[in-house]
């Protein structure tokens, strides 16, 4: 019998799934998920992957990795992405090798997350002050998207007070200066309100906090993996709108589940029984609700 390398580089994926049905062997499931992600399955991979996280870490840290965010980003969820990897890089340290790839995926999973940003059709030039606010958000898609100088980092620090840019753009712009390392005090318009930080010292958004932690609890408690993911990207939008403050304290992440559960039934116009979860977690639903229509109220186009 052919083995699964063999089976692999010929192209019978399907041979190769069958054969690793039920296996728990780390080689395996490794060359599992790849035949899901060969055969444009990138959910059926990430399942495998998620599923044997710990074992497949320890048999093959790159690997396992690479196959992850990659699953993650082949399903359009950056989020996700992020999640995972703050979970890789709070594991013990496995080589230089993966080092080195968590850094290089964080640039990437940071250009992907602005993909469905609008993009110029050919490379845009520096902002000089009379750009609209599409063209603003534009150009910091682009910036989002290659190694950035620090001319590059100067005009970043500009759009976070232009209020000629619209939030999404303010927002990226400081995100983008926090992977950087950007280490002088900057200002952000935020609204109406003005923050003096220092980019260096914010976490980068999504891979930090109970974020992580929420999402997750988002995807498990959902009544379906769709309703999860509206409720994660309803989330993942609220931090737009807080940031850099924290999205919300420790103690209340469920409290933040259940609101933001429930505004991805309203989304999807789908009726909601979080009773379960209401008595799970020790909250009563008025005040799910209280918080899901203060989260709504907030979550609305900043000048």
């Amino acid at each position: 019998m052919d083995n699964l390398k063999t089976l692999f580089e010929k192209g019978q994926f399907k041979a190769l799934i069958d054969l690793t049905e039920g296996s728990k062997s780390p080689e395996d499931l490794l060359y599992r998920s790849s035949a899901f992600m060969a055969l444009n399955k990138p959910d059926e991979a990430l399942a495998v992957l998620l599923e044997n996280r710990d074992g497949l870490f320890g048999f093959n840290a790159l690997a396992t990795m690479r196959g992850t965010i990659g699953a993650r980003l082949a399903l359009n969820d950056p989020v996700g992405a992020y999640r995972d990897l703050n979970d890789f890089k709070n594991r013990p340290y496995v080589s230089q090798q993966c080092e080195e790839y968590m850094q290089a995926a964080e640039k990437e999973i940071s250009g992907f997350a602005a993909a469905a940003l609008p993009r110029p059709k050919k490379e845009s030039k520096p902002l000089t002050g009379g750009e609209s606010p599409e063209e603003i958000l534009s150009r910091v898609a682009e910036l989002s998207t290659k190694e950035r100088t620090p001319e590059d980092l100067e005009e970043l620090k500009g759009i976070l007070t232009s209020r000629k840019a619209p939030q999404q753009a303010r927002f990226l712009a400081l995100s983008l200066l926090s992977i950087s390392k950007y280490n002088l005090p900057v200002d952000y318009y935020r609204g109406d309100r003005i923050f003096r930080v220092v980019p260096k010292d914010l976490p980068v958004p999504y891979t930090g906090g109970d974020f992580p932690f929420l999402a997750k609890a988002l995807e498990k408690d959902a009544d379906s993996p769709f309703a999860g993911k509206v409720a994660t990207t309803l989330a993942a939008t609220y931090v737009t709108f807080v940031y850099p403050e924290e999205p919300f304290k420790p103690e209340e992440v469920r409290l933040y589940e259940l609101a933001f559960l429930l505004l991805s039934c309203r989304y999807l116009k789908a009726e909601s029984d979080l009773s379960a979860l209401c008595l799970a977690y020790g909250l009563d639903l008025p005040r799910v609700e209280s918080k899901a229509n203060e989260i709504e109220a907030l979550m609305k186009p900043l000048p």
